[in-house]
């Protein structure tokens, strides 16, 4: 979330604040200083979207229609703080669902709209829960998306100051703008991004779904949930996907707070990850106007012994590699 300071400091309401838009840009709402919102028939709460800590109560805020973009004008009292102001500059459409189809032509066209964000395989800046990505995570997963899509994408480590924050893992805002494509593979065990994404991030930077792992009569459980309902979407036994020949993968797509898109990719192991990134090629790539969900669940059987989730049910060939004909599209919404 970014936020710029106001240089002049001021108390109440911020009148100066609306001069700073074009009126014709600029559908303005003025909360007021403490003033109850008005009530309007068939009003509906949508979502509530927290500021980060530290910005102080909001008085203010004016909507940007053409650029997609809310300000709201903040305000902190006191002696150590000096009373001052703070301008938080929000994307329209943050948390807001995007069809996968809609990425994948992303990646088809290419160019510097486009960047990858890989999980280092070394241990250097990793987050806390954060461990060494093995090269399956890379090579596998996002080389099956770079092998069929374009040229002239952004590259970067997700351990690379210059690129991620690496207090939060967060990309940072100021690389990666409105309207770029991030595309990260990979779990929150190993990806710096995607732990920020599914774990650590608040408000409309969370990922619409994210994994955990629960304790059900005595079995371990894991399982994808839908962050908005808290919906179980997907859920297998931990003891289902040990061995590397069978898995789940969850893939999600969304914009975050500066309004960029972001693609997550991430198998409860790194076969799945390769799962669910194979699927996207042989599927989606080839006809992204028929994929407009944005939260997929693929589901993949190496063993020859069948193997059912959901209304699904699996059958490999026992080769010990993903193959195109051994992988199933579980759920989408």
């Amino acid at each position: 979330m970014k936020s710029v300071d106001v240089m002049a400091r001021q108390k109440g309401c911020f009148p100066s604040l609306m001069t700073q838009f074009r009126a014709a840009l600029i559908m303005s709402i003025v909360l007021g200083c403490h003033a109850a919102v008005p009530a309007v028939n068939g009003q509906v709460r949508v979502v509530a979207l927290p500021l980060n800590p530290g910005y102080g109560v909001p008085y203010s805020a004016v909507i940007d229609i053409v650029s997609g973009f809310a300000y709201f004008g903040t305000f902190r009292s006191g002696a150590a703080l000096d009373e001052v102001g703070q301008v938080v500059k929000i994307g329209t459409d943050a948390g807001t669902a995007i069809g996968l189809g809609q990425v994948a032509s992303a990646i088809v066209s290419g160019g510097t709209n486009l960047a990858y964000i890989y999980p280092a395989t070394a241990m250097g800046s990793k987050l806390p829960g954060v461990v060494a990505a093995d090269p399956s995570d890379i090579f596998a997963a996002a080389g099956a998306l770079q092998a069929v899509g374009g040229t002239g994408y952004r590259q970067a480590w997700d351990n690379n100051p210059n690129w991620v924050s690496l207090t939060t893992g967060r990309p940072l805002g100021n690389v990666y703008t409105s309207g770029n494509y991030i595309i990260l593979t990979g779990g929150p065990g190993v990806h710096n991004c995607i732990k920020y994404y599914m774990d650590l991030a608040t408000g409309a930077d969370q990922s619409p779904a994210y994994f955990r792992a629960v304790n059900l009569g005595g079995v371990v459980y894991y399982q994808f949930i839908l962050r908005s309902s808290g919906s179980v979407i997907a859920s297998v036994p931990a003891t289902d996907v040990t061995g590397l020949r069978r898995d789940l993968c969850l893939i999600q797509c969304f914009r975050d707070t500066d309004s960029r898109v972001a693609l997550i990719i991430t198998g409860l192991t790194l076969k799945g990850t390769e799962a669910g990134a194979f699927w996207v090629v042989r599927n989606v790539i080839k006809n992204p106007s028929s994929f407009m969900g944005s939260i997929y669940v693929i589901g993949w059987n190496d063993l020859s012994t069948a193997w059912s989730n959901a209304s699904v049910t699996l059958t490999g060939n026992n080769d010990g590699f993903v193959d195109d004909n051994e992988i199933q599209m579980i759920s989408y919404s």
